[in-house]
């Protein structure tokens, strides 16, 4: 076997570990939970507020759990298919690695954003719990 078919399938395995590791954590970090509405107001406002800073802490780590865990295998994935090429037709991979990056920034700044929306509304909620209190 060709050293670059081994690297492509190492950097296949790697992503596909990825994957799972990045759903179980959007599973962990991310899934709402739910807030009985039987509780009292003061109580109930408290765990909004609990679950709304427990979803910024997630997007505030997007790039840690949500998108480094693909960089080793799509490493390996742009270096197999440069092993492969035997001509000097750089092109294609350097166009593919600019839109893989392209992508990973564009979510990263896509969660940045919606971090701001959240820490307004949870401030919000402080200023708002605040008042009645």
């Amino acid at each position: 076997m060709a050293a670059h078919t081994t690297v492509l399938k190492l950097g296949d395995a790697l992503v596909v570990g990825g994957a799972l590791f990045v759903a179980w954590q959007l599973h962990l970090r991310a899934s709402a939970k739910a807030i009985p509405a039987h509780l009292p107001a003061p109580a109930f406002f408290e765990a909004y507020r609990i679950e709304l800073r427990r979803q910024l802490d997630a997007l505030q780590k997007v790039p840690f759990w949500y998108l480094a865990p693909f960089v080793p295998g799509m490493c390996l994935i742009i270096a197999g298919r440069t092993m492969e090429r035997h001509d000097a037709s750089w092109g294609p991979l350097m166009g593919v690695s600019a839109v893989i990056l392209a992508v990973f920034c564009g979510v990263w700044v896509i969660n940045r954003l919606a971090a701001q929306r959240l820490r307004v509304q949870i401030a919000g909620l402080e200023r708002t719990v605040g008042d009645t209190a």
